[in-house]
């Protein structure tokens, strides 16, 4: 798991380098092209901090970000991702 820098934006910008997001669901497609897209842009950290799958239960998925596989924290609660997760927007 990839930790993000905690840095502090100013109230207007809505994103930055180090913003990260949720996925809702288990959009596997869509998490590996952000990740891609956060590769190619040589972003330290990827967008992607953790997924939310109500229909699953709390574990780990495997993705590639450029050349090395990591682990994004999957999660049954948008509650519980959120509290694991401050740093996400």
């Amino acid at each position: 798991m990839v930790k993000a820098k905690s840095a502090k934006k100013n109230p207007y910008e809505l994103f930055d380098r180090n913003t990260q997001s949720f996925i809702y669901n288990n959009q596997v497609k869509a998490t590996q092209r952000m990740l891609d897209f956060d590769y190619v842009s040589c972003r330290e950290t990827p967008s992607v901090g953790a997924i939310i799958n109500p229909s699953g239960s709390d574990s780990f998925a495997k993705f590639f970000f450029g050349k090395s596989e990591i682990l994004i924290p999957v999660y049954k609660t948008l509650e519980k991702a959120a509290k694991m997760h401050p740093n996400v927007d």
